[in-house]
């Protein structure tokens, strides 16, 4: 417990990849929030005022280009280079004061001495500021380049603050949730002029009745995707699945509707 009115600190290895805070070049994602606001406010600013002073006009309004009208690639880098420094120096003092107010306070080291992690933190920083300076520079000039530079910059900002790989996921509609597409063979053989789950079961529940109808439903949910799916998935490279459901494979059909369920084993074995 700390006196009244002090603030507690943490005094932290930045290579302590053990206990360290921001081990690995990752912030926490308050600390991150306060820069990149600083990075996207300061760039913005830069080029509302270079544009304001080109054209002679107190507005700074930023127009939108369909078109590629930019000036020579040697004029851009160096007006890129100069106003990225601007960004990263108001950055970096972001940076320090947003960790003061997150209580976490380095290790001392001796001068002139950074640590490895500390240097993919401030790289890290000086990319998005140049992605974010370019991104305010091309989008009055060409939007695709802008759309590049902004892609960039969001790449980098994730790498800033999440430590997990990216999700890659594939969805597995038609499982659980019959659908035209992913599900053919069900609409193509019991309902062919059905739309939805709804229409299709009803038209089941008439030509096979409500209990042969549950079956090759059940049929359809153990057979159209197995444990080999789920790994050959994963041997592809994917790390998460969408598994859409509707609330009666969890409870049960309710209000007489005709969907068959619950299903929840299938969700469990998914899962498991």
């Amino acid at each position: 417990r700390c006196p009244r009115g002090e603030r507690a600190t943490r005094r932290v290895d930045l290579d302590d990849t053990e206990h360290g805070l921001l081990a690995d070049g990752i912030l926490p994602f308050s600390v991150c929030r306060s820069v990149i606001q600083v990075i996207w406010t300061k760039a913005r600013s830069q080029a509302q005022a270079a544009h304001a002073a080109r054209d002679g006009s107190a507005t700074s309004a930023i127009p939108l280009s369909l078109g590629s009208s930019e000036p020579s690639q040697t004029q851009n880098d160096e007006v890129l280079a100069s106003g990225a420094e601007e960004v990263v120096s108001s950055a970096l003092a972001a940076l320090l004061k947003a960790l003061d107010l997150d209580g976490t306070t380095r290790i001392p080291r001796q001068q002139g001495q950074r640590s490895p992690a500390e240097d993919v933190i401030l790289s890290r920083v000086r990319s998005l500021s140049l992605c974010a300076v370019a991104y305010w520079r091309e989008v009055s000039q060409d939007l695709g380049k802008a759309a590049s530079s902004l892609a960039r910059f969001l790449e980098m900002h994730r790498k800033l603050y999440w430590r997990r790989p990216p999700w890659r996921g594939v969805n597995l509609g038609g499982w659980l949730l019959l659908e035209p597409g992913p599900s053919f063979e069900l609409f193509q053989q019991f309902g062919a002029t059905a739309r939805c789950e709804w229409q299709l079961l009803q038209q089941m529940r008439r030509k096979l009745g409500r209990e042969k109808t549950a079956e090759v439903l059940q049929a359809h949910r153990n057979t159209f995707l197995t444990e080999e799916d789920f790994q050959q998935i994963k041997r592809k490279g994917f790390n998460s699945v969408r598994i859409p459901f509707g609330y009666w494979i969890v409870t049960g059909p309710s209000n007489g509707d005709v969907y068959v369920g619950p299903a929840l084993d299938l969700l469990d074995r998914a899962l498991g």
